[in-house]
């Protein structure tokens, strides 16, 4: 995809800067060449660069190689036109893995496959890749909010694809209607956005009473309204509707309407080239008219892939090794997989509204309560003190006051009343209490709060773990891989997850000797004391600085 970047930056670079043309006109002059008539842009310049970059182009587009429209699209508008709407483009290694496990799931002979947030219609054109040629009775719908990514999408259909092709230029919510007649459905809806819109929100059951419902929410609904009893669902969601205590209500409709096949949980970083952060994951549904009859009483497959074809950490998206979709699909066919660790199968928790992330269910598969195991809720407890009345002030703990490698306190912010606090100080602390970090990458930074700052208040961040008998041993146990591997997978959110005070009691460790707790506590004691000696010294160092300094400017000001 970055060479498919490349061709179009230089096209796009050539008509600015040669021609005057600005991006909106560029990008439809582009797409337009790709899919009607390529002689206009052909013949618009004569330098040797652009029309490499245009051959390029247009044999990837002939040969299928990826979604080019698509690709030129993101790139030359995709985040002045898209992000506001809550819209961000699936990467074709993502789109394929979709595609792939919807005809694994769906019936022998599908009449209809639709996209209701179709964009330049890349999931569309990879699912019927998928199906193959023999469906020659095939019906393609695909419908877009956006006038100009419907004409796209159009134009790549009619290109691209030999099926009845139908792209309605419209808000897929505003469809009147329960049609019940499509076969699959392949999406990523629009998510991070409410609508607002009382006409919307009162068709449907999920935005009932509200005033406001985020868009994937009404999106999950209309999927389910547009499929045929038995059809199948392949939706992109943010892990917050999978995981968070407010979106019970989601989860259950989604239990009492469907099938529940397979959750994906997608890594991190997975949309971070078209322009989101967001955590997410693919849901595999069948409608299922009868659920509500019924409890679903077979197993779930769980997957978490770790690597998916191409680096996440930048938006440069370059190509990797391994793809553990590929595992995936062999597991699925029956295939040898040389990653089992990528799945777990367990049936749903029989409450109708408990989590359906991936994540959860590698936790309560892999970390079983052990043989003289416990619970965090056995040994220690969370606190939520209320600030008091200090006419005195507060120091205040964030999480830059935490060194994470030393897990010690390094320094506070001093402030004389809540007021002029920030909002997240909010908790009383008290000496020997232990500090951990509820952010899912910020887990390792952990502190146990000393005498000196006894009474001090820290970020509503932290959770605040008390365990008078064993905090030593505790402020060790944090640490260790199994709890820090427990805390992760069991993070929910979006945007920013992060564990409850809930989901971190249910930890779960082996529970050493009294002798070995002895002397761990003794090591970590130990430990702590060390600890308090270097900051001690680096406090003395810093004043024995800022003195100098003080010293020096009184020199260069009087000198």
């Amino acid at each position: 995809m970055k060479e498919i970047y490349h061709h179009i930056e230089v096209l796009h670079n050539a008509l600015r800067d040669q021609k005057g043309i600005t991006t909106l006109d560029a990008f439809d002059i582009i797409s337009e060449a790709l899919t009607v008539d390529d002689a206009k842009l052909r013949n618009t310049l004569d330098t040797q660069d652009f029309k490499e970059s245009f051959s390029a182009l247009v044999n990837a587009q002939a040969n299928l190689e990826s979604d080019i429209l698509g690709a030129a699209y993101q790139k030359l508008l995709g985040r002045t036109l898209t992000g506001a709407l809550g819209q961000f483009f699936t990467p074709d290694i993502v789109g394929e893995f979709m595609a792939e496990m919807s005809v694994i799931y769906a019936e022998d002979n599908p009449k209809v496959i639709m996209d209701l947030a179709c964009g330049s219609g890349g999931l569309l054109l990879k699912l019927q890749s998928k199906l193959g040629d023999k469906h020659e009775e095939l019906r393609v719908v695909g419908c877009d909010i956006s006038e100009r990514m419907a004409r796209v999408c159009k134009a790549n259909l009619s290109m691209n694809s030999p099926s009845k092709n139908e792209v309605i230029n419209i808000s897929a919510l505003k469809l009147k209607g329960k049609s019940s007649s499509t076969d699959i459905i392949v999406t990523n809806p629009p998510f991070g956005v409410k609508e607002k819109d009382a006409e919307i929100l009162s068709g449907y059951e999920l935005s009932f009473g509200k005033k406001s419902q985020n868009l994937e929410i009404l999106f999950l609904e209309k999927c389910h309204d547009t499929l045929k009893n038995g059809g199948v669902l392949a939706i992109v969601l943010p892990d917050g509707v999978l995981n968070n205590s407010n979106d019970k209500r989601v989860r259950e409709y989604v239990r009492n309407n469907f099938d529940v096949l397979s959750s994906v949980k997608l890594p991190t970083g997975t949309f971070k080239s078209t322009g989101t952060g967001v955590e997410t994951s693919i849901l595999f549904l069948r409608k299922n008219e009868d659920r509500k009859e019924q409890a679903q009483s077979n197993s779930v497959r769980f997957f978490m892939p770790q690597e998916i074809g191409y680096e996440r950490k930048t938006k440069h998206a370059k190509s990797i090794g391994r793809n553990d979709f590929l595992d995936i699909v062999y597991i699925m066919e029956g295939k040898e997989s040389k990653n089992d660790a990528l799945m777990v199968e367990s049936c749903l928790d029989s409450e109708l509204g408990s989590r359906l992330d991936a994540s959860y269910y590698f936790w309560k598969t892999c970390y079983p309560l052990p043989v003289n195991g416990l619970r965090m809720e056995d040994i220690s407890e969370i606190k939520n003190r209320k600030i008091k009345d200090n006419d005195a002030g507060f120091e205040y703990i964030e999480y830059s006051s935490i060194s994470s490698p030393f897990k010690t306190i390094m320094s506070t912010d001093f402030f004389s009343d809540t007021s002029t606090a920030p909002s997240r100080a909010k908790r009383l602390v008290l000496s020997g209490d232990i500090l951990l970090a509820r952010l899912k990458n910020s887990s390792s930074s952990m502190a146990l709060v000393p005498d000196y700052l006894n009474e001090s208040v820290a970020s509503s961040g932290f959770l605040i773990i008390s365990s008078e008998k064993y905090k030593y041993f505790m402020l060790y146990l944090l640490q260790t891989k199994s709890v820090q591997e427990q805390v992760s997978l069991l993070c929910t959110g979006s945007v920013m997850p992060s564990i409850s005070d809930y989901d971190f009691s249910k930890i779960v460790f082996r529970m050493p000797s009294k002798s070995e707790i002895k002397r761990i506590a003794t090591d970590m004691s130990k430990v702590e004391c060390k600890k308090q000696e270097i900051r001690e010294y680096y406090q003395k160092l810093s004043t024995k600085d800022l003195m100098e300094e003080k010293i020096l400017a009184r020199i260069t000001k009087t000198g």
